[in-house]
């Protein structure tokens, strides 16, 4: 049970947690149940954590729509890392983003979306001649939700052999933090994708 393993993960970072007055972010990404468990143990942390932001992704491809949440998290370390255990336990993947990488990097941007249109946005940054570094990256595949729209005009038992063909390719969702150059960070508003969510970090500063 879900409920068990939070119980147990925070029992852990108790026992992990050492004292500390820092505030951190932390990106989380998730389907919809992964996303509800969060907030719902967000709301019961108080005014420790903050939801700054939350957002859902729809990528339509050929003959399949793959669906996944993201939010944005800001607040004391030892909770937030006990959400980012949580998070992973039960699928989803957590980035945590330390004061550090935003007191030593200025121009930071967040990318989100699958590994492919990642990769895809990555190139047109280098194609715009816009210099930067990956500071932070995480992975995952075990939450992307797949609804198969080719289905819906087929008979059940074929929909009962075809669903799992299409839905058993995995397909990595990235996170990655990047530190454009201070004189190409303007550029980024050039470069366009309906399929990759792409923040300004700054942009989020101001609502912590």
């Amino acid at each position: 049970m879900i409920e068990d393993k939070i119980k147990l993960l925070r029992k852990a970072a108790q026992v992990s947690t050492t004292e500390s007055a820092e505030n951190v972010w932390c990106v989380i990404v998730g389907n919809k149940e992964v996303i509800d468990t969060i907030v719902y143990e967000v709301m019961s942390l108080k005014e420790n954590v903050k939801i700054l932001l939350k957002r859902k992704m729809k990528l339509n491809e050929l003959f399949i729509t793959r669906k996944f949440n993201l939010m944005v998290l800001y607040g004391e370390e030892s909770q937030i890392r006990e959400l980012s255990l949580i998070c992973k336990e039960i699928g989803g993947l957590a980035l945590k983003i330390a004061p550090y990488h935003v007191k030593n990097n200025s121009n930071l941007v967040l990318i989100v979306g699958l590994l492919p249109h990642v990769k895809k946005y990555i190139g047109k940054l280098e194609d715009k001649n816009i210099k930067f570094s990956i500071i932070l990256r995480e992975e995952t595949s075990s939450f992307i939700d797949t609804d198969v729209r080719l289905l819906k005009y087929l008979p059940n038992f074929v929909k009962d052999i075809l669903d799992p063909l299409f839905k058993v390719t995995d397909v990595l969702v990235s996170t990655i933090l990047l530190s454009i150059d201070k004189k190409d960070f303007e550029k980024i508003d050039e470069i366009k994708s309906k399929d990759v969510f792409v923040l300004k970090f700054r942009e989020i500063m101001g609502e912590k």
